[in-house]
């Protein structure tokens, strides 16, 4: 079963981003720092509109994580900048000019679960 997207929402403090997300019976929490929120976004801004814009790459992160690092159902889920880049990398080599129901090439499915994530898990696992 794919993972499936809850809610996301940035900390008061601004410095982290969180989405919810649930896998197999267990909600996983996905933490979003801000440099990785500024890696993503185009012009470099960390706030809750680019948490939002972004939030089914950030599941797709997610999810290649949680399939390729399946630890505790109750581990948090880190998505650095690091892992922005390399969902860049792997966009532009898999999925170029594929539609998505956003514009972006990729997104969460209008069901809330991740939609392409399988495509991620192999681009990160050949590292």
């Amino acid at each position: 079963m794919l993972p499936r997207f809850i809610t996301a929402f940035l900390k008061s403090s601004g410095e982290t981003g969180v989405v919810l997300m649930e896998h197999e019976g267990a909600q996983r929490v996905v933490i979003i720092d801000r440099d990785a929120l500024r890696e993503i976004s185009n012009p470099p801004r960390a706030d809750e509109t680019r948490l939002q814009e972004h939030v089914g790459t950030i599941c797709e992160i997610a999810a290649s994580k949680m399939r390729l690092q399946p630890h505790s159902s109750f581990s948090r889920i880190r998505v650095s900048k690091d892992d922005i880049e390399a969902w860049k990398a792997s966009h532009d080599t898999f999925h170029e000019d594929k539609p998505s129901h956003d514009g972006t090439g990729l997104g969460s499915s209008p069901s809330g679960q991740c939609a392409a994530w399988p495509l991620i898990v192999f681009a990160f696992s050949k590292s």
